[in-house]
């Protein structure tokens, strides 16, 4: 007999909008906070995560977003990301800026289980 209480047995998922806080250009520490917010989820068995968009740079970065070196961190951080969730049972939309062919883009990365599911660069790459 199904858990009726169980929202998975009724053909709903649970999800989480998480808002983590974030520091201005510093994607180690919204790393940190995301993955936290990340496994919180987890635990309260939350099927997808869905944070804001550029969340592992933060969003008022302004000129920032130009320099080669915040762009680097949070490809970092969504490599780290990626490397410290292998073992959670949730997935999460996190937000990042991306350079592609001389352009800026503000996108998100779909993370599982240690793996990027989907983005327009690979996770050697991220």
């Amino acid at each position: 007999m199904k858990d009726f209480f169980n929202p998975y047995s009724h053909g709903f998922v649970r999800l989480a909008v998480a808002t983590p806080l974030v520091r201005v250009g510093d994607p180690q520490y919204n790393l940190g906070a995301t993955l936290e917010l990340m496994q919180r989820a987890a635990r309260e068995k939350v099927l997808l995560a869905v944070f804001p968009e550029l969340g592992l740079s933060a969003y008022s970065c302004e000129d920032l977003f130009h320099q080669q070196a915040l762009i680097d961190g949070a490809h970092d951080a969504l490599r780290s990301l990626l490397a410290k969730t292998r073992a959670l049972r949730a997935a999460a939309l996190v937000g990042l800026p991306v350079a592609l062919e001389g352009r800026l883009y503000n996108c998100a990365a779909l993370v599982c289980q240690g793996r990027l599911v989907a983005g327009r660069f690979r996770p050697d790459d991220a």
